[in-house]
């Protein structure tokens, strides 16, 4: 069932300039320092290439905060368990108890999988979803026309209908 959409941030009502940004409360978001977490000693070796591999990804965008830890650890855990579960399917005949059951707890661990990483994310739709600062978004902040129209139009060199001035 769907909820309708998430509330927007204080930080970006705020640089919408908007008058609802008074009645909200402080995104924790903002106080926290984009900081890439530790890895835990006790990921598997197949859970810690992954670690390495979203770290890559997600560090330098400065989408990480220290309180991610325990969110990407079940992340890369839970991908180490597929790549297991993968393995031991091609042990077991195919329609065999054994296989339903080990195909039956893949398909979990893959729901459950998809379900987190869209908060980090890490599916097309949910990155679509997610906005990164820029340093070029303080400048649009500052002059609202920029964000739907070219500085060619706000220039006033294009009139509204595309035509030449």
């Amino acid at each position: 069932m769907a909820r309708g959409r998430k509330p927007t941030s204080k930080s970006e009502l705020q640089r919408r300039g908007s008058w609802r940004a008074k009645g909200r409360a402080d995104d924790l978001s903002d106080a926290l320092i984009k900081e890439v977490p530790n890895p835990p000693t006790t990921l598997t070796r197949e859970a810690g290439a992954e670690w390495k591999r979203i770290v890559a990804i997600l560090g330098p965008r400065g989408v990480l905060t220290k309180l991610d830890r325990a969110g990407l650890t079940m992340l890369c855990e839970m991908w180490a368990e597929d790549r297991e579960l993968s393995k031991a399917l091609i042990i077991f005949d195919l329609g065999t108890p054994e296989w339903r059951r080990i195909f039956t707890a893949r398909s979990s661990v893959r729901t459950q999988w998809t379900r987190l990483a869209a908060c980090y994310g890490l599916t097309p739709s949910d990155r679509a979803r997610i906005k990164i600062g820029t340093s070029s978004d303080s400048d649009v902040g500052a002059d609202s026309k920029s964000r739907f129209f070219p500085p060619s139009q706000i220039a006033g060199r294009i009139k509204p209908g595309g035509k030449r001035a």
